[in-house]
């Protein structure tokens, strides 16, 4: 997949209770993700 405008992905995850959001924005390509981590 190959976007110009760049590339969005947002991440919903229910832990605990808890909402989680994640935004992870990458341009022109969907290599070199980064993938924040948290406890």
């Amino acid at each position: 997949m190959k976007t110009e405008k760049g590339v969005a992905l947002v991440v919903y995850k229910k832990k605990r209770g808890k909402k989680r959001f994640l935004i992870l924005k990458r341009d022109k390509n969907w290599e070199g993700w980064e993938i924040p981590k948290g406890h």
